[in-house]
């Protein structure tokens, strides 16, 4: 199976330093697999704030959600 990157995303966890959003990547397999490998540092790892990351035609992967 294909390998894809994900991403984990949580807002203003980081209260106190200059960036307060907590993001992270991993490579996987599938959505699944991607939340299982996040929810062994983040147990609020879920559907809700883990997605598929996608490469535009600039092959630049944009982590924030605007």
């Amino acid at each position: 199976m294909k390998q894809m990157i994900y991403s984990y995303t949580k807002p203003n966890a980081m209260q106190g330093h200059q960036f307060t959003d907590d993001v992270a990547i991993c490579v996987a397999e599938s959505l699944d697999d991607a939340i299982e490998k996040f929810q062994k540092l983040y147990e609020d790892a879920s559907a809700d704030n883990v997605r598929q990351c996608f490469f535009n035609h600039l092959d630049v992967c944009i982590l924030t959600d605007y």
